[in-house]
């Protein structure tokens, strides 16, 4: 071999090497200053709008039977209390970033800054990349070697196209960011990449929350479980979630209406005494609630308020379903009748003021307030964030696991 081309293989090898042990020290740091934020309690027993943007996760929302994508983002994926309940948490490489910001409701999502223009796809390079042209080291550098075929996605109102690995991965690290037990990111890996194939397949590009980089930790639990979906009748199923749900899973006809055989009713023990969403109060004055039903429906509320708002029944043994308000159980809307129920109420009147449809209320005359408490965050249907977190740390579920225990009747592979 010629002199020069063993200079040129030392000299690139020389020059990956480097590479390697900056971009480490990097992540490390960056690692490190992110277990900073981590929080290390439970959140406080009211919604704390000072910290709005932190710890809020997505879910999915269906309008006609139909699913589209996230239209709304309302409930957030809280992280454990007790880190130490990980596992794998045996460095700061275990316990990575996990800031957030809120988009109008439920999801744990990077800043508005991560929205990025189309990714570039990555390419894989040659065999023989360091010694067959002057371009190859650099093509070997700035790509991810794992090239995936294209996804396409809607965030912030702009199209995201490009390498399928580097969107699921930015996807997670948005919805639920690295400290998650790696069964419960695999879990949300496998739900996102079959949710977004699916629409994809069907020409649509889901609306979905998008960070500008995803960790190391996400991208190697992503690629333990690449190109795994989960089929029901050998299709691709509807893999939506949700942060966290409220002693029951909710079923698809309750939430929307729409019967699917792998999205059922469940009843999930374990919420109570782990979920960080469990028992959350937030408080609204009178006036609060008569202004925005009067926005929403067109009812003009007077008198007593403790008469305001009735629960007439539950779906789904712990969900809200048909409501009065001012004795009135349906309005208009845009000339046909919308018929009053928890998730209506949740959703539409008090804008995702409230964390899920499993709530109770009190009315305080002193203070001419209603205290709402809630259980779960988010719609309540299908893989439960938290609770996949839940069964991989406290109950040694693996992802395929987690998955058959959401998704009723599946396959995963």
């Amino acid at each position: 071999m010629k002199k020069t081309s063993l200079l040129k293989i030392s000299f690139a090898l020389a020059i990956i090497s480097l590479y390697t042990y900056i971009f480490a020290i990097m992540d490390n740091v960056q690692l490190t200053a992110d277990v900073g934020r981590l929080p290390i309690s439970e959140p406080s027993s009211t919604v704390d709008e000072s910290a709005a943007g932190e710890n809020k996760p997505s879910e999915l929302n269906v309008a006609n039977g139909e699913m589209p994508g996230f239209e709304n983002y309302d409930a957030p994926v809280v992280l454990p209390a007790d880190l130490s309940q990980l596992p794998e948490t045996t460095a700061v490489v275990t316990q990575t970033d996990a800031a957030v910001t809120e988009y109008s409701g439920n999801a744990i999502a990077a800043p508005t800054t991560a929205f990025a223009a189309t990714s570039p796809t990555a390419t894989v390079p040659s065999e023989n990349a360091l010694v067959t042209g002057e371009n190859d080291l650099e093509t070997l550098l700035d790509n991810d070697p794992l090239t995936t075929g294209t996804f396409k996605i809607s965030s912030g109102g702009s199209t995201v196209e490009g390498d399928a690995f580097d969107i699921v991965t930015r996807v997670i690290q948005a919805e639920i960011g690295s400290a998650f037990h790696k069964e419960a990111i695999k879990a949300q890996a496998v739900a996102i990449y079959t949710y977004i194939k699916r629409q994809n397949n069907a020409g649509n590009a889901p609306v979905l929350p998008i960070a500008a980089n995803a960790s190391e930790r996400v991208k190697e639990c992503t690629k333990d479980v690449w190109e795994k979906s989960v089929y029901y009748n050998n299709e691709l199923i509807q893999a939506v979630y949700c942060a966290s749900s409220a002693g029951w899973s909710a079923s698809s006809q309750t939430v929307w209406g729409s019967s699917m055989p792998y999205l059922k009713a469940g009843r999930r023990d374990f919420d109570e005494k782990h979920d960080p969403n469990w028992g959350q109060t937030v408080t609204f004055t009178s006036n609060e609630i008569m202004t925005n039903v009067l926005r929403q429906t067109g009812i003009q509320l007077s008198g007593d308020p403790s008469s305001w708002l009735k629960i007439i029944n539950h779906a789904d043994t712990v969900y809200v379903d048909d409501m009065s308000i001012g004795g009135k159980t349906t309005f208009m809307n845009n000339g046909n009748e919308t018929k009053i129920t928890g998730r209506v109420f949740r959703e539409r009147i008090m804008g995702f003021g409230l964390r899920s449809a499993s709530f109770t209320f009190e009315y305080d005359k002193n203070k001419d307030s209603f205290t709402f408490k809630t259980n779960g965050y988010g719609h309540g249907a299908g893989l439960s964030q938290n609770g996949a977190n839940i069964l991989a740390t406290h109950e040694g579920y693996d992802y395929i696991d987690i998955l058959k225990y959401y998704y009723v009747g599946v396959e995963v592979r």
